[in-house]
């Protein structure tokens, strides 16, 4: 979703029907590592954290790149705190960036993980997985929890299911996931309830199956197949109350560049753009401010990839929304601004420009005045959950 600075400063209140808009992909600067595949990525406070992965002399990795999107620029940060590694898995909890599991370059799998802090451009050591070690599982964050369970070690592949709380630092082993075992599958969220799809089991099957997890529950129900052909090593993300699944490699051991997107209400599929460029498996992705990211990779004459393309959901300036209206006002802001909505507002993040959480609200109503007492100048990220959806926007303090 594009940035509404102009419309937020008069005012307006956007009111936007559940369309599915056209959608577009932008090249971008390049990932400036070395190429690679089967890195991991996540997004904090408006920027884009990528790292680990494979690299075109087949050795593994371990360097880390942050994204600025306003300057379309990457710097380096820390290098990931594990050791060199591929098929990590990540969530996001509260300004940190989780990442676990994953294979070495003594082909040990690891069920270690590490948690990044964008403010002091640091890693630190976190409960490891209590689990068999393993690589290309899945993973998500629903409501201040990490999940991350499949994947496959040495010996079998997995479906079990562990839920990770930060406060404690401890894992707790929930239902197993009721699709068959599997490995590179692909996840994503939308609002509480987290989606995987897609993978290869363990009689090497391509597979379709689509299943959702509600995380309030701890139960499983299976949805609509994935409509495009089976595949493994796809990529997932979402973009408000759409999810989106493409690329990878599938039963013919073609390389795609198709996508999909998923409507959890109508549970339904439509196609997506297709990524305009050279098709590929083992791609990275995170979305920032309801684009997504993405790029890296393997193509299909194993050149490995640093290419990197914007999608956008919108066209023109239709948006997609789920009849839901809010709007903030004043902005820029000189010293408080209101957050109204038609409907509930389930919770208000707000971040300064390095990532860090500043602001943190479940109001009780659909309407809140904020002050900028503890606000520096500059600009700040908003982030709203109303009703199950995450919206982004952008306020200036002056």
């Amino acid at each position: 979703m594009r940035p509404r600075s102009i419309l937020l400063l008069i005012g307006t209140v956007l009111n936007c029907s559940l369309i599915f808009a056209q959608n577009t992909w932008t090249q971008k600067t390049s990932f400036p590592g070395i190429n690679r595949d089967d890195a991991v990525g996540f997004s904090i406070g408006g920027f884009g954290y990528a790292g680990t992965g494979m690299d075109v002399g087949f050795s593994l990795t371990k360097d880390f790149w942050k994204y600025d999107p306003v300057l379309d620029s990457w710097s380096q940060v820390a290098d990931f705190g594990g050791s060199p590694r591929q098929y990590c898995s990540e969530f996001v909890i509260n300004g940190l960036g989780y990442v676990l599991t994953g294979i070495d370059n003594g082909g040990v799998y690891q069920n270690d993980m590490w948690a990044y802090e964008p403010t002091t451009n640091s890693w630190s050591a976190k409960a490891n997985l209590p689990a068999d070690g393993r690589s290309a599982a899945v993973a998500f964050a629903i409501n201040g929890k990490g999940y991350a369970g499949t994947g496959k070690t040495s010996a079998t592949y997995l479906n079990d299911f562990w839920q990770y709380d930060p406060v404690l630092d401890s894992w707790t082993l929930m239902l197993p996931f009721s699709g068959a075992p599997r490995y590179v599958a692909s996840a994503f969220v939308i609002g509480n309830k987290g989606y995987i799809g897609t993978g290869k089991d363990t009689s090497n099957q391509l597979l379709q199956d689509f299943w959702e997890y509600d995380a309030v529950n701890d139960n499983w129900i299976q949805k609509n197949d994935f409509p495009g052909t089976a595949r493994h090593y796809s990529d997932g993300f979402s973009i408000n109350q759409f999810g989106y699944i493409g690329a990878g490699l599938d039963d013919n051991n073609e390389y795609k560049n198709d996508f999909y997107a998923y409507n959890q209400y109508s549970d339904s599929w439509t196609p997506a753009a297709s990524l305009p460029t050279v098709s590929r498996k083992g791609a990275c992705c995170f979305v920032i401010n309801n684009k997504a990211y993405f790029g890296t990779g393997i193509d299909s004459a194993n050149n490995r990839l640093s290419d990197w393309w914007e999608y956008d959901t919108m066209v023109g300036n239709e948006e997609v929304l789920n009849d839901i209206t809010y709007s903030i006002f004043p902005n820029p802001v000189n010293d408080k601004f209101t957050i109204s909505s038609s409907n509930k507002i389930d919770e208000i993040k707000i971040y300064n420009s390095s990532g860090k959480i500043i602001y943190c609200n479940k109001p009780v109503s659909n309407r809140i005045e904020i002050g900028l007492i503890n606000f520096s100048r500059g600009l700040s990220l908003t982030e709203l959950t109303i009703s199950g959806v995450r919206y982004s926007e952008k306020i200036i303090a002056r």
